[in-house]
């Protein structure tokens, strides 16, 4: 054991790879969590930051949970009567803002619980950034406002976490990107949390090392098959009834013309004049898991395809949705299939010369029967195409390095939490704790605004080649869609 890791081969009995042995001598010698941040826990220093949260729906209810608040409804649901998570040191929330006056009344209520003092409460985002007394912002909203926010919150000198997408346009991330740029002292991170996942991380080392060859095609998937999943949550006539319930002034972008049902609220989603489809919203966290593996830019061409196909309700965004993001400077294409009608796991596969890495809720890595890296264990049989020779079990955090393909995983929540000190803890929880530490460091975050503006534009090429029906390039001149 080290550093928390258990160290073996799997189904070599006894024998060994020379470049698993010094896949072993590597991380002996480095925590596999590479790019991992320590933990602020219970460390103060200087003025408590003042932070807002803009958008306190279902991922921003997350987020303030992942910061110690939990409303007694969640706290029954987990069995607990107390937090799982310890509060952020050194922070103060000041304000929270949400247009739907049943999650702000609901999420003010919950800070009080705990602070004894009601923050702000604000239907309006710009009164937030308007507050002198507010250093940190989160932004959960609608993808809409993602960039605006952002841009607004670093232009009035205030940091910021915003959810991926990072931002509904190009133009918008450049706009950030530069903002971010321009301010040396500011941290602005989005929230890929997955690149606290010990999963992806150790498999960036192995594709480093050279153990699955040379990689040229990922392939990856996503499947979903509930109303929550499928942005279809059901629409309560009491919401409809009141008109006080939505600040539809806050909410819908002037120009925009909508019908003003609450449908575009909570399932806003559906709607381009919200959303970032299947592409921003889903695909997403896996360009961002390859972009951190393979250390990719921004795709030379993006070819989608897919449609409305399960959901006849009237939504504009598809519920199936293919795409092929070609990287020719890398001889590497990666392949997106999501559907919101069925939840079959499908693994994400790197297709190396010599291995492939299958990445889930575990990590294994088989050699392939064609590899010549690997081509004298195979033909002495030590190895064996249909068996992982290296396989990693056990919580995100907490990676175990197998002797048996056969033992069950322990956590089926592995990608979700993981295990600190004997603590579960949201790999969301530890990105906020990187935000805080980046806040009082000046520190640099795993996801900046350079990571999401590659992950961002990625993005928007699959939706503009969706809807445009065509494929489309990426001009890195011009930095345009064309």
């Amino acid at each position: 054991m080290f550093g928390g890791i258990q160290m073996s081969v799997a189904g070599m009995h006894g024998e060994s790879l020379t470049i698993v042995d010094r896949l072993i001598a590597s991380l002996r010698s480095q925590d596999p969590q590479t790019g991992s941040k320590p933990s602020v826990g219970g460390r103060v220093s200087g003025p408590p930051i003042g932070v807002a949260f803009i958008g306190v729906g279902a991922r921003g209810s997350h987020l303030l949970r992942t910061h110690g608040f939990w409303p007694d409804s969640e706290l029954i649901k987990i069995g607990a009567t107390k937090a799982p998570f310890d509060m952020i040191p050194n922070t103060d929330v000041r304000a929270i803002c949400d247009v739907y006056k049943g999650h702000l009344v609901r999420a003010g209520a919950t800070v009080e619980k705990y602070t004894k003092r009601l923050p702000r409460l604000t239907a309006d985002w710009r009164d937030v950034i308007a507050d002198k007394s507010i250093d940190a912002v989160y932004i959960a909203t609608a993808d809409v406002w993602h960039g605006p926010i952002a841009i607004a919150a670093v232009e009035a000198g205030k940091h910021v976490y915003v959810e991926k997408c990072m931002t509904q346009t190009v133009e918008e991330a450049k706009r950030l990107r530069d903002a971010a740029r321009k301010s040396k002292s500011l941290v602005v991170q989005v929230g890929h949390q997955n690149r606290h996942n010990s999963y992806q991380q150790i498999l960036a080392k192995l594709v480093k090392d050279g153990v699955l060859g040379k990689v040229s095609v990922i392939q990856t998937a996503l499947g979903r098959n509930t109303p929550e999943g499928a942005y279809a949550l059901p629409i309560l006539a009491r919401i409809e009834a009141d008109p006080e319930a939505i600040a539809w002034d806050s909410y819908i972008p002037k120009g925009v013309e909508v019908p003003r049902r609450s449908d575009r609220l909570f399932n806003w989603r559906k709607y381009w004049s919200f959303s970032t489809g299947i592409s921003g919203d889903l695909l997403s966290h896996e360009v961002d898991a390859a972009n951190m593996v393979l250390d990719l830019d921004i795709p030379d061409q993006v070819t989608a395809s897919g449609g409305i196909y399960a959901h006849k309700d009237g939504r504009e965004t598809p519920d199936v949705y293919s795409v092929i993001h070609d990287y020719r400077d890398r001889e590497l294409s990666l392949t997106y299939n999501a559907t919101l009608s069925n939840s079959f796991e499908r693994k994400s596969l790197f297709l190396g010369s010599d291995a492939t890495a299958v990445l889930g809720f575990d990590l294994n890595v088989y050699p392939d029967f064609g590899s010549t890296r690997y081509a004298a264990e195979l033909a002495s049989r030590k190895l064996n195409p249909d068996n992982p020779f290296i396989q990693f079990q056990g919580p995100a955090h907490d990676p175990r390095l197998k002797t048996s393909p056969t033992l069950a995983w322990a956590d089926n929540k592995g990608l979700t939490f993981t295990v600190v000190n004997g603590k579960r803890y949201d790999v969301t929880r530890k990105a906020i704790e990187e935000f805080h530490e980046n806040i009082q460091k000046n520190g640099k975050p795993l996801c900046g605004v350079d990571e999401g503006f590659k992950v961002a534009v990625a993005c928007h090429m699959g939706t503009a080649s969706y809807r445009e029906k065509r494929p489309v390039r990426w001009d890195r001149e011009s930095e345009k869609i064309v």
